[in-house]
């Protein structure tokens, strides 16, 4: 299938919307720059005054994949702050992404003020379609589209997610003809207005489809009944074929669909009739939960409905404490490095400066001045803790001994261009450098001396990783390179990158290498072949740091979306997120001891958060 394109913006708020080239580019906002360099666009599937669902193209995967862009935008009558929309619907989206009868959620993020859902494309057609195909639905059919609605509802009200839009343009049959009469593999999507249960305050009113919508939901009060309300207002749609709009009567306030279904004298049609006014009940204390509705299903028709629990999520974790450079405007940190007793940190930043930290107290000791550019790396010696190495642009590396600071102890010169990575191998014999010269040095400790060149990049060396003999190697070539410190050879070349790799990690059992950079995507490999073992996408910018957890069974990423996400290795699914950060994270440090994650933004802070 060769994608349409079509010339308008991914910004609505775009000035100039009709100046798009070939590739969807606008040339008049950030945003619509940003996201056609991965998306193409097929066609709008529908919006409203604050929203708007694109049907797209993800460019970044190997093959044709299609994938759907949600956009939601403050629009002028809504009053609410649009923070708190933002921050309520990205709690809402990690807690669904679990669910497998809901488009699986990919990325989240937000650009120029709007919020951005890209959710999984389902293929099949909405029950309004088939509607319209076919003609009303049996009774059979009904019971079936209310066991497979409810099992999903049920989990997702597991999670504290209200889905608030259920209709039957939004319950999608993969198979789109019925099967002996009963429908296919039903899954509920455009949850993209799912709020989270415990924050209702923050709602706009009217969320969702009037026509559909239960009365305290339409006042801007939702509960989950609210979309047990709307599930049987779509039942009675489906059984009787009328808009629900005339189903009602206004004066009477209730609802009058019984004199439009042609109910037969049959048991079950009673039986279903009673079960969908019990829905539909004006009351709320009348309404049933979609737990004790499959429930009610089992006791009616005499049969067992196995609910799956949503998979138990990690703890998120939280901020412990914030430490401030005061550095001034250029005060960006761009590297952490945490000593040998844990107790002292040290940042590199574009202040052309080290800052000592403590971590104990949050507090900075010392600022280690020298270099004469931005310092872009830096690096506790593994035994001896007081042992500090620094690299920089100015194309030198510095010693210091962190007790006396006052001058570096001595200073390493051999690069051709900027140093932008170093690193001590675990025995500490060597140290180890990356320049934007394409070479990789290895300097022996005891004589500051170098003692072999490694080449192969054809650009700049990003990031180094070592585990017992083997060194790990990334470039803005967009490869990564495994060599043997043994004997200085080159073992492997991993390729499945698309940009600068920016940062490579070794499991602490030495099973994996993960890699990660500028194409948004955290490749898994195995270290003793070389093989890829997994592709993890959840990143909606680039990666900027990796680190494995103590026992090698969770991986935590940094990334410019200002999150810290951590991902379950042997399955490849996040299981946590990290938010705080004002900027784009650019390093991240593990105390895996005290399960500690500390990462440094360009938001000139350095944060410590717990993460189990």
């Amino acid at each position: 299938m060769t994608p349409k394109r079509l010339s308008f913006c991914f910004n609505p708020h775009c000035k100039q919307p009709q100046n798009l080239d070939e590739t969807l580019f606008c040339r008049n906002c950030g945003s619509c720059l940003q996201l056609a360099n991965r998306y193409e666009a097929i066609k709008v599937l529908g919006g409203g005054g604050s929203n708007r669902t694109i049907l797209a193209v993800d460019r970044a995967q190997t093959s044709l994949t299609l994938c759907i862009i949600k956009q939601f935008w403050r629009n002028q009558t809504c009053f609410y702050p649009q923070r708190s929309i933002y921050e309520l619907s990205q709690q809402a989206f990690q807690s669904v992404k679990s669910c497998t009868q809901i488009p699986q959620g990919l990325e989240q993020f937000e650009q120029d003020n709007i919020l951005y859902l890209i959710q999984e494309y389902i293929p099949g057609d909405n029950l309004a379609v088939i509607l319209a195909t076919k003609g009303t639905f049996t009774t059979q059919e009904v019971w079936q589209v209310l066991e497979s609605t409810l099992l999903t509802l049920s989990q997702i009200h597991a999670s504290g997610v209200i889905h608030g839009d259920i209709k039957p343009e939004n319950i999608i049959c993969r198979v789109s003809e019925t099967v002996n009469g009963i429908l296919d593999d039903l899954v509920l999507v455009n949850g993209g207005i799912a709020k989270l249960q415990t924050r209702i305050e923050t709602l706009e009113p009217g969320l969702g489809s009037p026509v559909y919508a239960a009365p305290e939901q339409l006042l801007g009060k939702p509960v989950f009944e609210c979309d047990l309300y709307s599930l049987g207002v779509t039942c009675i749609h489906l059984l009787t074929g009328i808009h629900p709009f005339n189903l009602g009567d206004a004066a009477s306030q209730r609802w009058v669909w019984r004199d439009y279904w042609l109910l037969s004298t049959e048991t079950e049609s009673k039986t279903l009739a009673q079960f969908l006014d019990c829905l539909i009940a004006p009351v709320l204390t009348s309404r049933i939960s979609a737990q004790k509705a499959l429930a009610e299903i089992q006791n009616l028709r005499g049969k067992k409905i196995t609910v799956t629990d949503m998979p138990k999520k990690l703890v998120t974790g939280k901020c412990l404490a914030t430490l401030l450079d005061r550095g001034g405007l250029f005060a960006n940190i761009n590297a952490i490095a945490l000593n040998s007793n844990r107790q002292t940190l040290a940042t590199a930043s574009d202040n052309k400066t080290i800052g000592l930290w403590n971590r104990l107290t949050s507090t900075e000791q010392y600022v280690l001045q020298g270099h004469t550019q931005q310092v872009k790396t830096v690096a506790f010696h593994p035994q001896f803790e007081n042992i500090l190495a620094s690299g920089s642009r100015d194309r030198t590396i510095k010693l210091w001994d962190i007790q006396t600071p006052r001058e570096p102890i001595q200073t390493l010169t051999s690069h051709e261009q900027g140093i932008n990575v170093i690193i001590f191998s675990l025995d500490g014999q060597l140290l180890i450098s990356g320049s934007a010269d394409k070479q990789i040095k290895l300097w022996d400790f005891s004589t500051k001396k170098v003692i072999a060149t490694l080449k192969g990049h054809t650009l700049a060396v990003t990031a180094l990783a070592c585990y017992d003999a083997l060194l790990a190697s990334a470039s803005a070539d967009s490869t990564v390179k495994l060599w043997n410190l043994a004997t200085n050879e080159l073992m492997y070349t991993l390729t499945k990158h698309t940009a600068t790799v920016r940062t490579v990690a070794f499991s602490p059992d030495g099973k994996w290498l993960a890699t990660a950079g500028d194409d948004r995507t955290i490749h898994l490999w195995h270290t003793t072949s070389g093989q890829h073992k997994s592709t993890l996408s959840g990143h909606p910018w680039a990666i900027s740091a990796l680190a494995f957890s103590a026992n090698s069974e969770t991986l935590i990423s940094a990334s410019w979306d200002k999150t810290i996400k951590l991902w379950d290795v042997s399955t490849g699914k996040e299981i946590g997120i990290l938010t705080g950060h004002t900027d784009s994270i650019s390093c991240m440090a593990l105390d895996a001891l005290a399960n500690t994650i500390i990462s440094g933004s360009r938001d000139r802070t350095i944060k410590l958060w717990s993460y189990l």
